[in-house]
């Protein structure tokens, strides 16, 4: 190796270590069953004790304002029928599981759906903030086709 690409190839080294040691790697879920959305969650007793639990406790206003389809989710999410038809797209979301929790006596998870990492999402569908889903664990279960 010549004198001078030695000295090359240990400062392409030394960026591409710095560059992994200051990049945050997030992993996602996706919901895999869009029935088990809970479409107009309402704040509970079970939910502030388990955002307080996932320390979240800052942000409790925040998850209550945009939970449901009456708050800030994107209009197709608030949409019933764009939710109906757009299950395939929902599975597209990247997600994050703050807290599981007994929600109206049924086993719940409650997830962010954060704004940086869903940039991929078409018109409609894209969130312009932070938004929250309440649903049941079995979300993350492929569902079962209906025999003939």
């Amino acid at each position: 190796m010549k004198p001078g690409s030695m000295a090359l190839a240990l400062a392409g080294a030394a960026f591409v270590l710095q560059a992994c040691a200051t990049t945050t790697a997030a992993s996602y879920s996706h919901i895999l069953d869009a029935d088990q959305l809970f479409s107009a969650a309402d704040w509970t007793a079970d939910l502030d004790a388990a955002a307080k639990a996932a320390g979240r406790v800052e942000r409790i206003p925040e998850i209550q304002t945009h939970m449901n389809e009456k708050g800030g989710w994107p209009d197709k999410m608030k949409d019933g029928d764009a939710r109906w038809f757009g299950k395939a797209m929902i599975a597209k979301y990247n997600v994050v599981e703050i807290a599981r929790l007994s929600f109206h006596d049924q086993p719940a998870i409650l997830l962010h759906v954060p704004t940086n990492a869903n940039g991929h999402m078409p018109e409609g569908w894209k969130p312009k903030a932070d938004f929250y889903i309440v649903v049941g664990t079995a979300a993350f279960t492929a569902p079962v086709a209906p025999s003939n």
